[in-house]
């Protein structure tokens, strides 16, 4: 008995240790730091860390006239392919499986701090692809703060079925099973311990010859190869919980009433993958489109569907099926803008 308990009380103080020497969440504007001919490499972070990076760096400056939402879908949009010289820009993307609801979680985060930009470019993902995670990039107690919300939400609202309530509880419960077991991640821990020895404080440095580093305005260059095949996606499995899709347009438009002009649109395929899906849009996707177009009426949110194919740049520029070039992506969120 004794042994046992001696056991349990050895495997919560180890527990316990490994949590506690994790890297602390890296403080003061990265971005301020880098030069135009000096990008700064990144890579070292952690995703968590890094939406930290741009969280803060948005936090502690004057609101942007444009801000760009999203994941490595549109990492890459920058000021100088959008070409609005004369707009303060900042690309709030954050690499790394965000969806849709964590852009709204880093919106509303500088929304309710006054510092939103003026103009807010949300990616919803294609919706073939089924991408609708939950802000998993947060604090734990803004994690359970969010489950809370909700499960509140799906208590109180008609579109919300028992069935999706539990799915959403579900999601959460998985998700805190895997953040928890990534923290006895190997590379993880080496870092922390570093950190604590004063060994490891370099969060980033600048880009070497050769590396992809981030730029200042918060964009990151996505290299493509030309001779790469490019394959048709497949359709993802459902994912979009409609009912919550609904509560989360109803806070973007909550954040529109409080000045800030919301654009969602709908991530872009490449040519060949959305000339099949026009042809035979799985029923999924085309429920959750008109879930989405039918809100967005609802709420009068400013909201456009993937492009066609027949205006997609045909190129080899793609650096796969779903991150479209730079300049074309920035090209086509400049024309939303200026609408």
């Amino acid at each position: 008995m004794i042994r046992s308990q001696l056991f349990l009380i050895l495997v919560v103080i180890s527990i316990m240790g490994i949590l506690l020497v994790q890297r602390p969440v890296p403080r003061g504007d990265f971005y301020l730091r880098i030069s135009k001919e000096k990008p700064l490499f990144l890579d070292s972070l952690t995703t968590t860390e890094l939406a930290e990076t741009k969280l803060q760096h948005g936090l502690s400056n004057v609101p942007y006239e444009i801000g760009v939402f999203g994941s490595s879908r549109n990492v890459n949009v920058n000021s100088g392919d959008l070409g609005l010289p004369n707009k303060s820009f900042f690309n709030f993307a954050v690499p790394g499986g965000t969806s849709i609801r964590w852009s709204l979680h880093i919106l509303e985060q500088l929304s309710l701090t006054g510092h939103a930009p003026r103009a807010a470019i949300i990616m919803f993902d294609h919706a073939e692809l089924q991408v609708y995670g939950n802000p998993w990039l947060s604090p734990l107690p803004t994690r359970w703060k969010h489950a809370a919300l909700d499960l509140k939400a799906g208590l109180d609202s008609s579109l919300i079925s028992h069935k999706d309530v539990l799915r959403m509880i579900w999601r959460y419960g998985f998700q805190e099973f895997r953040i928890f077991k990534r923290s006895f991640n190997w590379e993880l821990l080496t870092r922390g311990i570093l950190y604590y020895l004063g060994l490891g404080n370099n969060y980033a440095r600048p880009a070497k010859a050769g590396e992809v580093g981030y730029a200042r305005d918060g964009s990151r260059p996505l290299p493509a190869d030309p001779n790469a095949k490019i394959n048709i996606i497949k359709p993802g499995l459902p994912s979009v919980i409609m009912g919550y899709l609904s509560t989360d347009l109803e806070r973007l438009a909550a954040i529109r009433n409080r000045g800030v002009r919301v654009i969602i649109y709908e991530s872009p395929i490449h040519p060949k993958s959305a000339e099949k899906f026009e042809l035979n849009v799985s029923p999924i996707a085309k429920r959750t489109r008109q879930h989405f177009l039918a809100e967005c009426r609802r709420f009068e949110l400013e909201c456009h569907l993937a492009i066609p194919s027949n205006k997609l740049l045909k190129t080899k520029l793609w650096r796969d099926a779903t991150h479209p070039p730079a300049a074309f992506l920035s090209s086509y969120l400049r024309s939303l803008i200026i609408h």
